[in-house]
């Protein structure tokens, strides 16, 4: 019986497996056909894979890599490292938009590092879906979460991410939440922290583009559009929550969406940033001095919020990796070892 029991669980396992890579290659298939059809591979695949230009865009984009630069650049200050292209002075393409060696302070990345820390990070999410054994236990967003989670790996990690590809995290994020609000086998704390980890990211998100609308007259848009944006993805989470939260006489409880830490990231740390970029930064060192620092500043104070929540998130799949089904199995078989001596004792009687 055991046998069989594990020849089903491996059966599962390889049909899921299966169904993952089927998807993941129907779409390539798709997407890369035509360029195939027309000889521009090479073309595609050079710019998927820029090799030759650098650990980061010229613009940092808000992953972990943008806080291993600032720490670079401001070890090498602090320590009078020369660099070979300028250290503050190089501004943020010091290390973008080149193959160069350019981290003086901190030992230099190549891509190889980046593909095997994007897997490595990606490794206890995939385990934990592929290699489940009841495929019962698998909520409807268990999928559409897999993958926004991989994608968060491969942005934060990936070599020479562009700020834009945080869209493909948060793109199947929101199906994920989503299913998560129809889904009542779903507990409430449960919901409520994935809809706010899913606002979090798309405002930190969003807010990291901003200097790519940088004219004076596109402000406000930007700004309005991010306002609207919060306020609507908070009061649709909200409004999910509240159709399952009911005291006992029938008033509803005001749920809670994003966390204390979450909350002053958001409305106080992000407006002030905002407000340094905008004023205090040309007042403080003129027009032409540390030009980069703006743009650095969103770069890392975004990567910081992105970064946290990869952690919340890798962190939720390690514990299931670690302890989900060996948990169960130890606790029945301290039972089983407990009721055999327990009949062992009463028949000795």
């Amino acid at each position: 019986e055991g046998f069989h029991k594990k020849k089903k669980a491996f059966r599962a396992v390889a049909t899921r497996l299966a169904a993952y890579a089927g998807v993941a290659a129907g779409v390539t298939a798709v997407s890369l056909g035509p360029f195939v059809a027309f000889g521009q591979l090479q073309i595609v695949t050079q710019r998927l894979f820029p090799f030759g230009r650098g650990l980061s865009h010229a613009y940092w984009a808000p992953n972990f890599w943008a806080m291993y630069n600032a720490a670079d650049k401001t070890l090498a200050k602090a320590l009078r490292i020369p660099s070979p292209l300028g250290n503050l002075a190089g501004g943020m393409t010091g290390h973008g938009g080149t193959g160069a060696a350019t981290h003086v302070a901190l030992p230099c990345v190549s891509p190889r590092a980046t593909f095997f820390l994007t897997l490595a990070a990606s490794a206890p999410a995939i385990y934990a879906h592929a290699f489940r054994t009841e495929t019962s236990s698998l909520k409807p967003s268990a999928l559409p979460r897999l993958v926004a989670h991989v994608s968060l790996c491969a942005f934060v990690f990936g070599w020479h991410v562009h700020e834009k590809a945080v869209l493909m995290v948060v793109a199947p994020l929101g199906v994920a939440v989503a299913l998560d609000a129809a889904d009542n086998s779903v507990s409430i704390e449960t919901f409520n922290k994935r809809a706010g980890d899913f606002v979090f990211l798309t405002v930190t998100g969003t807010y990291a583009l901003f200097p790519l609308l940088f004219e004076p007259r596109e402000w406000p848009i930007k700004v309005s559009a991010l306002a609207l944006w919060t306020v609507a993805s908070l009061g649709a989470a909200r409004d999910a929550s509240h159709a399952r939260i009911q005291t006992a006489s029938g008033t509803l409880v005001n749920p809670r969406i994003l966390t204390n830490w979450q909350s002053v990231y958001l409305f106080v740390l992000l407006p002030l940033v905002e407000v340094y970029v905008c004023h205090a930064h040309e007042r403080v060192f003129g027009t032409e001095k540390m030009a980069f620092l703006p743009l650095a500043l969103v770069s890392v104070t975004c990567a910081s919020g992105v970064c946290f929540i990869w952690v919340q998130q890798v962190s939720a799949y390690v514990a299931e990796v670690a302890f989900s089904g060996h948990v169960g199995k130890r606790v029945e078989t301290s039972l089983f070892v407990r009721n055999a001596a327990g009949k062992a004792s009463t028949e000795t009687r």
